[in-house]
């Protein structure tokens, strides 16, 4: 509100009272429907924050923990009437993100790509928006800043890195809600001894600047060199690895066994982020990229290895990607079934399920007695890694065969204690439906299965606030509001901890040398 008068007008808003605003509170448009009908995304998170906390599917590159350090200090440091009118220092940060992302591309070049940053789509626009040989700040490099762009996509990393202390009580004086940490102010300084002094005033107004000098400053603050500085690069190291805290403890912890069993290294390619879910796929603009470790290729190789203390939590959220990948897979096929028609027989959807594929044979035979193929064969065959759908009955078969094979294999009595207590609702799918009717053969337990996992998904829906999208009815499975579902692992971190390795050159004598 004004202070002399009922409302905001449409002309702009009061700095000072957007501050008072809590940012979590802004209405971001969703995909229609659930990404999770399952209710396994919440569970999958608490398993990751146990080997990778503070990181997320956007924290992808080092070079931003300097930026947003600096900018943050910057913009605070900020008397109010220095600021362009009507602008909250929240869009101030925005306005020198933007000017950065100007630098970079005028830097790299219309071609060259291998330097990404958020707002990467927008490089062919924003470097045809020239005047002659000179360059204004762009008006957007993201379609929603506020929720795409880093000063929000990176906040809980910078704060579980130690660089940032939350301090809400600024924002009522129209400040940004963050203090730097003594970390965090040595990080800042040392990302401003690469920027030049006038960007900020390039930031903050609408005069243009040329060409070539941007290019020079796009190669000071460039992503791709810039953690290479020998006191920028140890900082961040610190931060993200080396420092005195719980969470970076558990990241060190991880990187260190990622080293030791050769799945962390150095590459040039990038492979492409998995499934993603509802909320941090309406957030995402851009094709986020990580370099050198896949997803799948760490969930594969903790399961495959013997039961180990120190790899249990790794363990853990491995045989439970590979369990969701087992119950999605059946439940798609349910989904599948009821968008075709109004209803789907039980028994008729179990013996289509049984027919479809090569394994009819596993899914007929008692569960204590089939001998399905071994998980990174029935991985290999929904070709997970090649981001392709199958059809939804043959990867039903696949995933019953799987989640049998998780039954079966000495891993998951080694890790179920860590299961029950982050994991307990899909658990009891599990310990309800399959373990104590080992004695049958899957096609006997499928109905029940189908029966419990739509139950699952009514509850899940009531929670979430969502229209179920089917439901039982006698022998049926009835549509009521099917979504378009996909299979797969869940938004796990280890393409981007390969990202920001890659930028830092990180190496295992850094982490022998802490």
């Amino acid at each position: 509100m004004w202070r002399d008068d009922s409302f905001v007008g449409r002309h702009g808003t009061d700095s000072a009272a957007a501050g008072l605003l809590p940012q979590w509170l802004e209405p971001f448009v969703l995909p229609s429907g659930s990404r999770d009908p399952l209710g396994l995304q919440a569970p999958a998170e608490r398993l990751v924050n146990e080997v990778l906390p503070g990181l997320t599917v956007f924290t992808y590159r080092a070079g931003y923990y300097g930026f947003l350090s600096w900018a943050i200090r910057t913009v605070n440091g900020m008397a109010r009437n220095a600021l362009p009118p009507r602008t909250s220092r929240r869009e101030m940060v925005h306005a020198l993100e933007r000017a950065l992302v100007l630098c970079e591309f005028i830097h790299h070049g219309a071609e060259d790509n291998s330097c990404s940053l958020l707002g990467q789509r927008s490089k062919p626009r924003v470097l045809s928006d020239r005047h002659g040989n000179r360059y204004s700040v762009p008006k957007s490099i993201l379609k929603n800043q506020d929720s795409a762009g880093s000063f929000r996509l990176f906040a809980t990393s910078l704060v579980s890195l130690g660089l940032v202390e939350e301090a809400t009580e600024l924002a009522a004086d129209g400040f940004l809600p963050f203090q730097l940490t003594l970390l965090g102010d040595a990080l800042a300084n040392a990302f401003e001894r690469r920027v030049d002094p006038r960007l900020t005033a390039f930031a903050m107004d609408e005069r243009t600047e040329a060409r070539d000098t941007l290019c020079a400053w796009g190669k000071e603050l460039c992503f791709s060199s810039i953690a290479h500085h020998a006191r920028y690069r140890d900082l961040v190291l610190r931060g993200l690895f080396l420092g005195n805290s719980h969470e970076a403890e558990k990241r060190y912890k991880t990187v260190r066994h990622l080293f030791a069993e050769a799945l962390l290294r150095m590459a040039d390619g990038a492979v492409p982020v998995d499934n993603l879910n509802e909320d941090d796929a309406a957030i995402l603009e851009d094709d986020v990229q990580g370099v050198g470790i896949s997803n799948i290729d760490v969930v594969l190789h903790f399961y495959g290895r013997p039961p180990r203390e120190d790899f249990r939590t790794l363990q853990a959220l491995a045989a439970f990607e590979l369990l969701s990948i087992g119950l999605t897979g059946i439940f798609r096929a349910a989904v599948a079934a009821v968008e075709s028609g109004r209803k789907a027989d039980l028994t008729r959807l179990t013996n289509t399920i049984c027919l479809s594929g090569a394994l009819g044979s596993v899914w007929q035979t008692p569960m204590d007695r089939a001998k399905p193929p071994t998980v990174k064969k029935l991985v290999s065959d929904l070709k997970l890694a090649e981001g392709r759908e199958i059809d939804a009955n043959e990867a039903a078969q696949l995933s019953g065969a799987l989640l049998l094979r998780i039954l079966r294999d000495p891993l998951l009595p080694s890790v179920r204690d860590i299961l029950m207590q982050t994991t307990r609702g899909p658990m009891e799918l599990v310990d309800r439906c399959l373990l104590p009717r080992m004695e049958l053969p899957l096609c006997r337990v499928l109905p029940d299965l189908l029966i419990a996992m739509t139950e699952r998904h009514e509850l899940v829906s009531e929670r979430k606030g969502r229209r179920r999208w089917l439901f039982v009815e006698g022998g049926a499975l009835v549509r009521d509001d099917p979504r378009p579902m996909g299979l797969g692992l869940h938004a796990l971190r280890f393409p981007q901890l390969g990202s920001l390795a890659r930028d830092l050159r990180l190496r295992e004598e850094d982490l022998r040398n802490a």
